[in-house]
């Protein structure tokens, strides 16, 4: 990835790799947030229609969906 942002003719200062760099981390804490808010609400959502999580199965070989229990880690 560094060679596409960090280009030669730019030395020494690289300003455009730099600030490329600067937007792709804000758009990756930006995502972050907005995974955390969207496994917050799934975690309401669940809570609402089955309960509160009770851990019987909770090392069955089910998936998120099939299994009524699951809640994400947040």
């Amino acid at each position: 990835m560094s060679p596409l942002l960090f280009k030669a003719q730019q030395a020494p200062v690289y300003a455009d790799g730099f600030i490329q760099i600067v937007v792709g981390m804000s758009a990756l804490i930006v995502m972050a947030i907005v995974l955390k808010i969207l496994l917050v609400w799934r975690n309401k959502k669940r809570e609402e229609t089955w309960g509160p999580a009770q851990y019987d199965h909770a090392f069955s070989d089910l998936t998120d969906i099939k299994n009524v229990n699951f809640r994400y880690q947040t």
